[in-house]
């Protein structure tokens, strides 16, 4: 009589005479210290039944996901969907026995991992007729180069597409290269010739 029961606890008290003791364990997923239950005299068990709590699942990180499973234990579910930049569809996980080897035994969570695409870029573009770029149908995450258009001048510039779809960098100092006129002029006997040379600096 009286053997330990309950949904979160396992007993090795089968087959226990009178005068013999057992041990009322959590059961796989649950802590708590174990309790001692004697048989007594009258075939009853005498004993405390011990105080098991579902344990806490070990955080699953991902690149390019979040989740709500801070704080989920054994047993219990929650989400996993795209950060900010990346669409596609939320997954739910759930926690539960990941492998259990005699008396040890580890938890993770469960489920698919969302396939999560990057967001295409759709703001702050290179604007000018001195700008050129291959920014067209980037996504979060890329990066692309915008350089200066002939006549102009000037160092390439390099954007990435940010999580909010927009472009974030430094753009190229274009300048426009600076003509110089110098004007020559000749006399030869009672003939002046004037000569023009341009430079480019």
């Amino acid at each position: 009589y009286n053997i330990p029961s309950g949904a979160t606890l396992v007993h090795n008290c089968t087959g226990v005479g009178t005068g013999g003791a057992c041990l009322a364990m959590c059961r796989v997923g649950y802590l708590g210290a174990p309790e001692v239950y004697s048989c007594g005299s009258d075939r009853a068990f005498v004993g405390t039944p011990p105080t098991c709590s579902p344990a806490l699942c070990p955080a699953r990180e991902l690149e390019k996901v979040e989740d709500t499973c801070n704080g989920t234990f054994f047993g219990s579910s929650c989400f996993a969907l795209c950060v900010t930049g990346y669409s596609g569809t939320a997954e739910s996980w759930s926690c539960d026995v990941d492998s259990e080897v005699n008396t040890l035994w580890s938890l993770s969570l469960h489920g698919l991992s969302p396939e999560c695409m990057p967001e295409p870029c759709l703001y702050n573009f290179p604007v000018g007729a001195q700008f050129s770029h291959d920014c067209d149908g980037i996504g979060t995450g890329a990066s692309c180069i915008v350089k200066c258009v002939s006549p102009w001048e000037g160092a390439a510039g390099s954007l990435t597409c940010m999580p909010d779809q927009a472009l974030a960098g430094t753009l190229p100092s274009c300048v426009l290269p600076v003509v110089t006129t110098t004007k020559t002029a000749q006399t030869t006997g009672s003939l002046s010739t004037l000569s023009t040379t341009s430079t480019i600096s």
